[in-house]
């Protein structure tokens, strides 16, 4: 069995995408000859909390709380989590002052406001250490400090070490947002390689993330994707069927995720089928400014359709994705956003309702739509084609040509990645030792 120390600063009860994934990995390594244990902030400051996550956290999982201090906390609001939708990064209509904050989060934090952990933090688990036996340390970011940890600790115990990326780094597309200086751009890619340079191996969770790493400096790039959980999916939702043409989103709405396009053919077929308004419904829960609906809904027919609602936790999403005719799959292009690919699409095609895709037509998302037949996929900049998708799913919903029956035999599922990241987690181990 080995013994494995994951340094991530998402745990539950947090809530978001962030900390799935090896809150799942903790949950199936030990199946596969793998200890986990876990090191994470004791007051971490998140901006959602769902109480449905801890269920998933062993009762024989250790799990180590460490003080932290955040810059956030000096900011008003900043100290709870929250729950309410509205509350995402309003890149449009801030103040004078807001304006300062953000430059002064992309300029002077370096590489993100939770840095001020790492020091405590290899401090701390220096002398931790020596009196563990510890086969190997993993650090998953963002937030991308968590890196930097890893890299001090095996520099200063000889213990091998894996950094996971779930995002980019130097290529986050959040950074053009932070008003960050070529400078300080610099500083980040000069941390990244070294990361690249120390870690013994990189995992990530696309093969365009895979691409985009080796690229930037990386020479030994893992994939393991991200995933759904078998024991997640409620076998109840063989027995729901959609009573109404009902089009769900739960996730963040920003400019990453641009609802517009989709909202803009929803519009389109709407005003060309006007008998269809009573029976169709679109439903959006997560992180979301109203701001980056530009206007839309105002209108009237899509204010009728479009409705908002507060963040959902992991089991209410499912109640509403067994209500739902079709799942929303938003992603905006920009530089990298080929290589996204976010644990929400695998739990919405282990649902087994279609997915409207209205994301980059040559990324992997839309690679893997389009092979597994999950669904129907559009470039965000082509309406006539979201429009015509949306056409299928209603027709498909009309025709009950889906039998809406959950898929959780996949290569997907988290048990199977984390049999996968085992054997990565093997491998690494015998280079080491030969």
């Amino acid at each position: 069995m080995h013994n494995i120390l994951i340094i991530s600063y998402y745990w539950p009860p947090s809530g978001g995408g962030g900390v799935q994934r090896w809150l799942k990995f903790t949950k199936y390594l030990p199946e596969f000859g793998v200890n986990p244990i876990v090191f994470t902030p004791e007051n971490p400051t998140f901006a959602f909390r769902d109480e449905s996550l801890l269920s998933d956290v062993g009762e024989e999982l250790e799990v180590i709380k460490f003080p932290i201090w955040e810059p956030y906390k000096l900011l008003p609001g900043k100290s709870k989590p929250s729950k309410k939708s509205g509350q995402a990064f309003d890149n449009e209509n801030r103040t004078l002052l807001q304006e300062l904050i953000v430059w002064a989060r992309g300029n002077m934090i370096v590489p993100d406001p939770r840095v001020f952990w790492v020091r405590p933090s290899v401090k701390f688990l220096t002398t931790w250490l020596k009196d563990r036996n510890i086969d190997m340390i993993i650090t998953t970011g963002p937030p991308h400090s968590m890196h930097l940890i890893g890299k001090k600790l095996k520099k200063k115990t000889g213990i091998p070490w894996i950094a996971d990326f779930r995002d980019p780094w130097s290529e986050w597309h959040q950074l053009r947002h932070l008003k960050v200086s070529k400078p300080v751009l610099k500083v980040h890619r000069h941390l990244e390689k070294t990361i690249f340079k120390n870690a013994n191996a990189v995992i990530t969770v696309s093969p365009g993330m895979a691409d985009d790493l080796t690229r930037l400096g990386s020479k030994n790039v893992k994939v393991v994707s991200n995933g759904f959980d078998h024991e997640d999916i409620p076998t109840s939702l063989n027995q729901l069927k959609p009573d109404k043409f009902l089009i769900s989103y739960v996730g963040t709405i920003d400019d990453l995720r641009d609802p517009k396009p989709f909202l803009k053919a929803l519009k389109m077929w709407l005003d060309e089928n006007p008998e269809r308004l009573e029976e169709t419904e679109m439903r959006i829960h997560g992180i979301i400014s109203e701001s980056f609906f530009g206007g839309m809904l105002k209108d009237k027919m899509l204010s009728e359709v479009v409705k908002i609602g507060e963040y959902l936790s992991h089991d209410q999403v499912f109640n509403l994705v067994g209500k739902s005719a079709a799942l929303l799959l938003l992603l905006s292009k920009f530089g990298n956003s080929k290589g996204f690919l976010t644990g929400k699409l695998f739990e919405y095609i282990a649902s087994g309702r279609p997915i409207l895709g209205v994301i980059d037509d040559t990324g992997d998302a839309a690679d893997l739509i389009r092979t597994g037949k999950y669904g129907w996929v559009a470039d965000p900049d082509d309406i006539l084609s979201i429009k015509l998708n949306i056409e299928k799913a209603y027709q498909e919903y009309k025709q009950q040509k889906n039998n809406y029956e959950i898929r959780i035999d996949s290569p997907y599922s988290r048990k199977n990645l984390s049999k996968k990241l085992s054997e990565i987690i093997d491998e690494e181990l015998v280079k080491v030792k030969s």
